[in-house]
């Protein structure tokens, strides 16, 4: 056989040519001049056929599943079964073959790792390549040992975020945190540490990784999703959300493009799939409401107009908008613009008090009732003169205090005392009646009757 400068078998006379394999023979034929390059070619992968349905219940493949290159070796291992007989376990009822005999510990953290990361992935949906990518990068920090002392779980929930930056599909630091067992401050560091150790980056996440699966998640149509990415791209393009991250700049482009349209979303709706808090969000709709007509496309169709937007904080973005204006011409138009909104602030409020102005009439023909106004006055008067007098307790016994300490301790001392006269009265007692039983103190003729009743 002959190898390239890139150690590939190929044909010395058609480097370029592709090689036919015979897998019946384990042949390398080329397809140029039929020259056999490579023989007894083993086949590394399953075998093609499987007899685990046999009624046997046993199955009897010679070969196990395709080598894993991750492991070092090559996951040729030997498993070994539970075993069923009494020739399985010494006297003590071990197992007397088991697998951790035929594996390195290496390779068994490496599995570990891969199936913590296996696990992660189904549970948000990821695909084959970025696991295989997660795997490969956790296999390059396990072989490095740049990580000594972090935890492998926390290794690989970087390894996997990483994996999803570098593959085009970036997810949160609380996305992998809702599906690991680390804190994100532990992903944060591991983070940095491996993209050092592996002298490696990633790309910096835009508004649009996330505009589509949020959108997709919130159910909303495909004109609002292209609204949102057109605004979120804007506002960055334009700087007019300085400092704020690329989540929170995509969920308040989603939830002003949403307003304008029919699907509406709130706030809590938006940050619980972006999981971001609803402050974020009206933070950054404030800074992207003054510049709404530059933001949405031209094609968009408007169910609810730009100036009837929800509008959070005007006055300051209307403050904050003069003093970014340039010219006159713009100081102008937000001039204008204020103006419009205290007019249509004026007239509301105007129609809110002619619906209710029977019932305001009311309230004030109410507190304006003479009696009613004595019945206050009384009222405070009393609850002066009571205040007054609470006062006065509150003084006098202030100044009766050591007088009520001196009457509190004479009664402790003589609430003691009694007790003592009580404990010496019943031992008096106790004592009297001990002595009167006793043989020596009774009288004499007594003893002697008793002496006689007993001889006879």
């Amino acid at each position: 056989s002959y190898r390239n400068a890139t150690n590939k078998v190929c044909c010395y006379a058609h480097p370029d040519a592709p090689l036919i394999e015979d897998y019946r023979a384990g042949d390398q034929i080329c397809s140029e001049c039929g020259l056999v390059v490579g023989d007894r070619v083993i086949d590394v992968g399953s075998e093609w056929r499987t007899f685990s349905n046999e009624k046997s219940g046993v199955d009897p493949s010679r070969v196990g599943g395709p080598e894993n290159p991750l492991l070092n070796s090559a996951d040729l291992s030997t498993m070994i079964g539970p075993g069923t007989g009494a020739a399985s376990f010494d006297g003590f009822g071990t197992a007397k073959y088991q697998n951790r005999r035929t594996m390195s510990s290496s390779d068994r953290t490496l599995l570990n790792a891969f199936r913590e990361i296996n696990g992660m992935a189904d549970r948000i949906n990821l695909p084959k390549t970025i696991v295989d990518r997660a795997n490969t990068l956790f296999k390059q920090v396990h072989d490095g040992k740049n990580l000594k002392g972090r935890a492998n779980d926390a290794i690989a929930s970087a390894c996997l975020y990483i994996a999803c930056r570098q593959e085009g599909v970036p997810r949160t630091f609380k996305e992998i945190c809702a599906v690991s067992k680390i804190s994100k401050k532990e992903i944060g560091r591991c983070f940095k540490l491996i993209l050092k150790a592996l002298e490696t980056s990633v790309d910096l996440i835009t508004t649009g990784d996330f505009m589509s699966r949020f959108c997709s998640n919130l159910g909303l149509p495909n004109m609002v999703q292209r609204a949102a990415t057109h605004i979120a791209r804007k506002a960055v393009e334009i700087d007019i959300v300085p400092g704020r991250s690329p989540i929170s700049v995509a969920a308040a482009a989603i939830y002003m493009a949403s307003q304008a349209s029919e699907d509406k979303r709130s706030q809590k709706e938006i940050g619980d799939t972006a999981g971001v808090a609803d402050v974020t969000i009206r933070q950054s709709y404030k800074l992207m409401y003054p510049h709404a007509n530059k933001l949405f496309p031209e094609d968009f169709r408007f169910a609810t107009p730009i100036d009837q937007l929800p509008q959070i904080g005007l006055l300051i973005s209307v403050i904050r908008a003069l003093s970014a204006s340039e010219t006159n011409e713009q100081r102008e138009i937000e001039k204008a613009k204020l103006e419009k909104e205290y007019k249509r602030s004026d007239q509301r409020l105007e129609e809110l008090v002619s619906s209710h102005d029977q019932d305001l009439m009311e309230v004030m023909q109410v507190y304006m009732n003479i009696e009613l106004s004595e019945k206050v006055t009384s009222a405070r008067e009393k609850i002066h003169a009571v205040k007054e007098n609470l006062n006065a307790c509150k003084q006098l016994l202030r100044c009766k205090r050591e007088e009520l300490l001196n009457l509190w301790l004479e009664g402790i001392e003589h609430k003691q005392v009694l007790h003592l006269l009580k404990d010496v009265t019943s031992d008096s007692y106790g004592r009297m009646i001990t002595g009167l039983t006793e043989p020596e103190l009774l009288p004499s003729n007594i003893s002697h009757d008793t002496s006689t009743d007993q001889q006879s």
